[in-house]
Protein backbone atom coordinates (compact mmCIF):
# COMPACT_ATOMS: atom_id res chain seq x y z
CA UNK A 1 0.00 0.00 0.00
CA UNK A 2 2.98 2.21 0.07
CA UNK A 3 3.45 2.98 -3.63
CA UNK A 4 -0.42 3.74 -3.49
CA UNK A 5 -0.34 6.18 -0.76
CA UNK A 6 3.24 7.86 -2.25
CA UNK A 7 1.25 8.14 -5.78
CA UNK A 8 -1.74 9.52 -4.40
CA UNK A 9 0.28 12.21 -3.29
CA UNK A 10 2.37 12.60 -6.06
CA UNK A 11 5.56 11.58 -3.87
CA UNK A 12 8.67 10.41 -5.34
CA UNK A 13 10.53 7.34 -3.30
CA UNK A 14 13.21 9.91 -2.76
CA UNK A 15 10.87 12.47 -0.89
CA UNK A 16 9.21 9.92 1.44
CA UNK A 17 12.94 8.65 1.94
CA UNK A 18 14.02 12.15 2.69
CA UNK A 19 11.24 13.11 5.15
CA UNK A 20 11.41 9.50 7.50
CA UNK A 21 15.20 9.94 7.15
CA UNK A 22 15.96 7.03 5.74
CA UNK A 23 17.57 6.11 2.48
CA UNK A 24 15.63 5.44 -0.88
CA UNK A 25 17.06 2.16 -1.10
CA UNK A 26 15.30 1.24 2.44
CA UNK A 27 11.73 2.84 1.09
CA UNK A 28 12.39 0.77 -2.36
CA UNK A 29 13.10 -2.48 -0.26
CA UNK A 30 10.16 -2.19 2.36
CA UNK A 31 7.91 -1.57 -1.18
CA UNK A 32 8.86 -4.75 -3.20
CA UNK A 33 8.59 -6.81 0.64
CA UNK A 34 12.23 -7.70 0.92
CA UNK A 35 13.33 -5.21 3.94
CA UNK A 36 10.60 -5.47 7.40
CA UNK A 37 11.04 -2.39 8.87
CA UNK A 38 11.47 -1.44 12.48
CA UNK A 39 8.12 -0.44 14.29
CA UNK A 40 9.30 2.99 15.03
CA UNK A 41 9.87 3.61 10.96
CA UNK A 42 6.35 2.05 10.07
CA UNK A 43 5.22 5.01 12.26
CA UNK A 44 6.80 7.52 11.00
CA UNK A 45 5.86 6.33 7.44
CA UNK A 46 2.34 5.90 8.57
CA UNK A 47 2.24 9.46 10.39
CA UNK A 48 3.34 10.95 6.93
CA UNK A 49 0.27 9.64 4.90
CA UNK A 50 -1.83 9.90 7.80
CA UNK A 51 -2.82 6.51 7.87
CA UNK A 52 -2.66 3.40 10.68
CA UNK A 53 0.81 1.78 10.38
CA UNK A 54 -1.53 -1.32 9.62
CA UNK A 55 -2.92 0.33 6.64
CA UNK A 56 0.25 0.23 4.87
CA UNK A 57 0.83 -3.65 4.79
CA UNK A 58 -3.25 -4.20 4.20
CA UNK A 59 -2.93 -5.43 1.28
CA UNK A 60 0.25 -7.72 1.43
CA UNK A 61 -1.60 -9.53 4.14
CA UNK A 62 -4.54 -10.01 2.56
CA UNK A 63 -2.24 -11.76 -0.74
CA UNK A 64 -0.82 -14.29 1.85
CA UNK A 65 -3.84 -15.02 3.39
CA UNK A 66 -5.20 -15.60 -0.31
CA UNK A 67 -2.00 -18.19 -0.97
CA UNK A 68 0.27 -15.66 -2.57
CA UNK A 69 2.55 -12.93 -2.57
CA UNK A 70 1.79 -8.94 -2.38
CA UNK A 71 3.49 -8.95 -6.17
CA UNK A 72 0.83 -11.21 -7.08
CA UNK A 73 2.82 -14.64 -6.61
CA UNK A 74 1.29 -18.11 -6.00
CA UNK A 75 3.02 -19.69 -2.99
CA UNK A 76 2.63 -23.41 -4.34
Amino acid sequence: MIPQYRQNRKMSVEELAERVNVSPATIKSIEENKYSPSFELVQKIADEFNVTPGSLFKKAEENNRNGGYADGRKII
